[in-house]
């Protein structure tokens, strides 16, 4: 097989470069961050895995992990806890979700320096609730006034945070500006500021919904996340018809990198971002405000509000509770199958009545864990591959 440092480049080379060095950064840091940001490796060396070959299908977040759980605010006002990420989503078997979940939470695990039974043991309680609710059918979602222990607590905390906070921390609202730190939010040349600006406020003006007319104030270039470092993304600053400042995200919508190695036949869409978006205001119990597609130039965006409220748990803080953590184990089984029984029957999706008789079966809880652990340390291997050639400056030579 080809080597796993110029297997990453490939995929990375069409992303912007300068981005995509921090791309490469952040992957450096532990072997978590390096598996969340290549999820093209699990589906290049696993989709001839019999787990992966007959299993009914369902929609997929496509790149489930531990932190790609979190907080956000709903268009009714309230914050929920789910999964909270779907631009990697597909049509596919349910096993691949559920296995990637699995995976992550064994490497995270060794990570966080858990013991080895610990990190067993939490695998195993997602793996029992997951199957548990797919045999059950029913699917239920998770708000503050339903959440338990540390989640409750986090939900709450996050329900006083201002957005006047946020605005301060990204903004310089006397000037009507945002922040340039060169860490979350980059500077935009003048140009592509004004057609940027422009753009959206023609949208802007066109949108039927009255709830966000928005005058736009300023546009950066916005660094989020891991995976999708080397896309292009922007946030705005907008100001409502009252004066109260808001922050629009705008996120480059590209194929996800589990399609072409997934049997499955897809839909066809519009655009990868209306595949985002129908995904995620499906599978999510209710969806963030202003989650649409917007289309700049010749791409395709996912637009939704920046909020106070939108954060992931902090694992690191964590490591010691482990009633805590087995705790959100059972949270995040419940909140994967019920986001896969929402998805049933829809656009080529097999009925709930397939995953319910598919969760029956005992063994393949076994054959997942297997299969994850021996995938873990595969990516343990890779990751010291990966960090030994960016140490090394592989990673800043122009040809690879």
């Amino acid at each position: 097989m080809e080597d796993v440092v110029r297997r990453i480049a490939r995929f990375n080379q069409t992303r912007l470069p300068d981005i995509v060095q921090r791309k490469y950064a952040a992957m450096s840091v532990d072997a978590f961050r390096f598996f969340r940001g290549s999820a093209h490796l699990f589906y290049e060396d696993l989709h001839k895995e019999s787990l992966f070959q007959k299993q009914p299908s369902t929609w997929l977040c496509g790149d489930l992990h531990l932190e790609n759980f979190g907080s956000y605010k709903g268009d009714n006002k309230l914050v929920y806890f789910d999964v909270n990420d779907f631009d990697e989503a597909v049509l596919g078997p349910f096993t691949w979700d559920v296995a990637r979940m699995v995976t992550s939470i064994l490497i995270g695990g060794k990570v966080l320096r858990i013991s080895g039974d610990g990190i067993r043991k939490m695998a195993g309680i997602y793996l029992d609730i997951y199957f548990q609710y797919l045999r059950n059918g029913k699917s239920k979602h998770v708000e503050a006034e339903t959440a338990k222990g540390t989640l409750k607590q986090f939900l709450e905390k996050v329900e006083l945070r201002k957005m006047k906070v946020l605005l301060a921390q990204r903004c310089e609202l006397k000037r009507s500006v945002l922040k340039i730190d060169n860490e979350k939010q980059l500077r935009l040349q003048d140009d592509s500021k004004k057609k940027l600006v422009a753009a959206l406020a023609q949208w802007i003006g066109q949108s039927k919904d009255k709830r966000y007319q928005y005058d736009l104030k300023d546009v950066a270039f916005r660094i989020a996340g891991t995976g999708s470092l080397g896309l292009k993304r922007y946030v705005f600053l907008g100001e409502n018809i009252q004066g109260k400042s808001v922050l629009i995200d705008m996120k480059e919508c590209v194929p996800p990198s589990a399609v072409k190695w997934i049997r499955q036949a897809q839909p066809e869409w519009k655009s990868e971002a209306e595949r985002v978006v129908w995904v995620q205001r499906m599978m999510q119990d209710t969806p963030p405000a202003m989650l649409t597609e917007y289309k700049f130039g010749d791409d395709w965006y996912l637009l939704k509000m920046l909020q106070p409220t939108d954060d992931k748990l902090n694992y690191q803080h964590l490591a010691n509770d482990v009633q805590s953590l087995e705790q959100l184990m059972k949270d995040t089984g419940m909140l994967t199958a019920s986001a896969h029984l929402r998805m049933t029957g829809r656009k080529g999706a097999d009925t709930a009545d397939a995953l319910m008789e598919a969760a029956a079966d005992e063994g393949m809880k076994k054959e997942i864990m297997k299969l994850a652990t021996d995938y873990s340390k595969k990516t343990f291997a890779y990751f010291q591959q990966f960090a030994d050639a960016f140490q090394a400056g592989y990673f800043n030579q122009k040809e690879q």
